[in-house]
């Protein structure tokens, strides 16, 4: 159960590796899909590179902080409760940088 917190860290640099290396052409079923980044393939490469630069960095420091929380927390008796609190917090974590990177491609493409 432990080890399940490990999860999100590493589909973030799965799909940062993925997003940043080989951006996949604009779809509407994969990749970083908003309003703006259909617009035009220049957008949609851009975008994508970006998210998965941020997803493989976030993906990295997550990964070694939940390798410290696993190490540090494994014999508690409220690793339940440990566990669930930080998979909520690594959503969250994981969610903001969208926010980042609209306000980035306002900037940038408007």
């Amino acid at each position: 159960m432990t080890y399940a917190i490990l999860l999100l860290p590493v589909v973030m640099i799965l799909f940062g590796v993925l997003m940043y290396k080989c951006p996949m052409k604009r779809n509407h079923i994969v990749g970083y899909r908003t309003s703006m980044t259909l617009k035009n393939d220049k957008i949609w490469k851009y975008a994508n590179k970006l998210m998965g630069k941020i997803w493989l960095i976030i993906g990295l420091l997550l990964s070694l902080i939940s390798a410290s929380v696993i190490i540090l927390f494994n014999n508690s008796r409220n690793i339940t409760s440990i566990t669930s609190v930080y998979t909520g917090i690594q959503i969250i974590i994981m969610i903001i940088p969208i926010i980042f990177v609209e306000i980035h491609l306002n900037i940038k493409f408007k």
